[in-house]
């Protein structure tokens, strides 16, 4: 099975391409994207966190 590090270049994510009638195809993070992961995880819950603040500086900023 042909596996392709990819994200763009920076090789984030791992594509392994199976060749079947119905193409499938599975991606993995590798090791600098699972380091990645807790970074990206935590900017999510800041985003849930303040997300009314973040709404309302966008509606006064379009205002």
């Amino acid at each position: 099975m042909p596996a392709r590090a990819t994200a763009r270049g920076r090789s984030l994510v791992v594509t392994h391409v199976y060749p079947t009638v119905l193409q499938r195809v599975e991606y993995t993070l590798t090791e600098p994207g699972q380091g990645l992961r807790a970074t990206v995880d935590e900017m999510c819950r800041w985003t849930h966190r303040y997300f009314e603040r973040i709404e309302a500086a966008r509606h006064r900023f379009d205002a």
